[in-house]
């Protein structure tokens, strides 16, 4: 699954095919209003801040307008999910020399060996 967010590049469209939901709903199209989406190969995920966003993507009419509207603009059907930012993996080595930094900025003289 991080694959999938790793891989995920803006979806340029998403402003088009939320405008394009109102036809279907202004209500459904209010709630995308502030997301943004990507593309990672049959995916398009939806990043929100918004938990009404995410009920009305578990409903199946609701997704199926969805997927229409961005058929519509795309010629193409998407799977759909939510976008999640991926976590960086922080190694030990990270932490350490991140301490160091620290360290070194404040004034404080370290030595390495």
């Amino acid at each position: 699954m991080e694959a999938l967010y790793y891989n995920a590049k803006p979806f340029e469209m998403w402003q088009d095919v939320v405008s394009n939901l109102r036809h279907y709903s202004r209500a459904i199209a209010a709630a995308f209003e502030d997301t943004n989406a990507y593309v990672s190969g049959d995916y398009l995920l939806i990043e929100t801040n918004h938990e009404i966003a995410f009920e009305l993507l578990k409903k199946s009419a609701q997704r199926e307008e969805i997927r229409k509207a961005v058929q519509e603009i795309t010629g193409k059907v998407y799977k759909l999910g939510p976008y999640k930012l991926p976590e960086k993996k922080v190694s030990k080595d990270d932490v350490l020399d991140n301490f160091i930094n620290r360290l070194k900025s404040s004034g404080v003289n370290v030595t390495e060996e």
